[in-house]
């Protein structure tokens, strides 16, 4: 074998190995990404005074292909419906979403149906083994359960509080390079207030 003949198998041996090597790449930097999967258990609404309610979700992150850090977490709606106090003016303004700081480990208590004085005492109870939902790790395979208890008021009207809208939520988390979209449907707790004794009614403070 001559020295030239060397010379084009190891080069067309090193374009082989370059094109492996670009192929581990594109593999694990666009196909080999971790994944997550949300599963929602319940999302349930209470009213608890005009334009002030409470809500309840429970759901199950699952991730696959490579574990995952959480980076947030949001509820939103198409509409700005969530009323908030702007932490700089301390002004209070529409928007359609509001974060999702902490969370519990799943819980089949139901804190909606808890006496009405005695929800935030109970939740703040609960809230001492919360966990931060910002860089929670979800580890490859693991299924990980979680309660999500929270207040939302909706925006004041001119002469009346805006009704909460059971639909066009969602729950949209990000985890670094990606985002998932899951669609949240609201349902009216049972103990909610109703305009008659008939159940079929529409819910006070709900459209």
């Amino acid at each position: 074998m001559t020295y030239e003949e060397i010379k084009t198998i190891a080069a067309f041996g090193g374009f082989l190995l370059g094109i492996a090597n670009l192929l581990i790449v594109i593999f694990d930097k666009f196909i080999n990404k971790g994944t997550l999967k949300v599963i929602i258990d319940k999302a349930e609404i209470k009213k608890i005074d005009r334009g002030y309610y409470a809500y309840q979700i429970n759901l199950s992150l699952v991730a696959k292909h490579k574990d995952i850090w959480l980076n947030s977490a949001y509820i939103k709606n198409i509409k700005p419906v969530i009323e908030i106090t702007d932490e700089y003016d301390g002004r209070k303004k529409a928007v359609n979403k509001m974060e999702l700081y902490r969370a519990i480990p799943y819980s089949h208590k139901d804190y909606l149906n808890i006496e009405q004085d005695k929800i935030k005492e109970a939740v703040k109870e609960s809230f001492k083994n919360s966990v931060l939902i910002k860089d929670l790790k979800i580890v490859k395979g693991e299924r990980k359960s979680l309660t999500l208890i929270s207040e939302i008021f909706t925006e004041r009207l001119p002469d009346e509080f805006l009704d909460f809208p059971l639909n066009n939520w969602d729950l949209d988390i990000d985890y670094g390079h990606s985002s998932v979209v899951e669609p949240l449907q609201f349902k009216v707790h049972l103990s909610n207030e109703r305009t008659t004794i008939n159940v079929k009614t529409r819910p006070v403070g709900f459209y």
